[in-house]
């Protein structure tokens, strides 16, 4: 798996099928340096709810980390999207404060943004 230094989208896909089930979409230094985004991730619904998706993320935090690329980790979710919070929950993410870490997120009031600071990130040897 290449992490690219500025963003970009990784398929998520299952040995043995032929098609891709899922697609992660992150964006580096976004909000800021040392910090990546995850813009978008899906699944195709029959795989939804297995682990796919906790493990893609898990994978691109681990790269991202260990390639020097990004230390913090950052989501939005719908807040109205009670499933989607649960999923960024059990990763380890927490809501962020207004104005934490220094930096002003103009986001649509229904959206939350979701963190996951370096202490809680494990990076492989």
């Amino acid at each position: 798996m290449a992490i690219g230094e500025t963003g970009g989208a990784l398929v998520i896909a299952q040995v043995g099928e032929r098609e891709p089930i899922g697609l992660v979409e992150y964006r580096a230094g976004e909000p800021t340096t040392g910090w990546l985004t995850v813009v978008f991730i899906a699944l195709a619904k029959a795989y939804r709810g297995w682990g796919y998706g906790s493990e893609a993320v898990r994978l691109l935090e681990e790269r991202a980390n260990r390639e020097g690329i990004a230390e913090r980790f950052r989501a939005e979710v719908d807040a109205r999207n009670g499933l989607g919070l649960y999923f960024w929950l059990r990763l380890g993410y927490r809501p962020a404060g207004r104005g934490e870490f220094g930096w002003q997120v103009d986001r649509e009031a229904d959206r939350m943004a979701m963190v996951r600071a370096p202490s809680s990130v494990k990076s492989k040897p």
